[in-house]
């Protein structure tokens, strides 16, 4: 159960680089973008126990 926390939180945190890096350098003026990206920001959080 432990490792697969883990796993999950791994996933996770390179999605939120990824997340994070799609919000800084690529689509800054994509409003609709960005608000998409931010709910599964908060979704990915709220799973990851963040």
């Amino acid at each position: 159960m432990l490792l697969k926390f883990k796993k999950l939180n791994i996933i996770s945190l390179k999605t939120n680089l990824l997340i994070l890096h799609e919000l800084l350098f690529l689509r800054l003026y994509d409003v609709n973008r960005i608000q998409t990206l931010f709910f599964l920001y908060l979704i990915l959080s709220k799973f990851s126990g963040n």
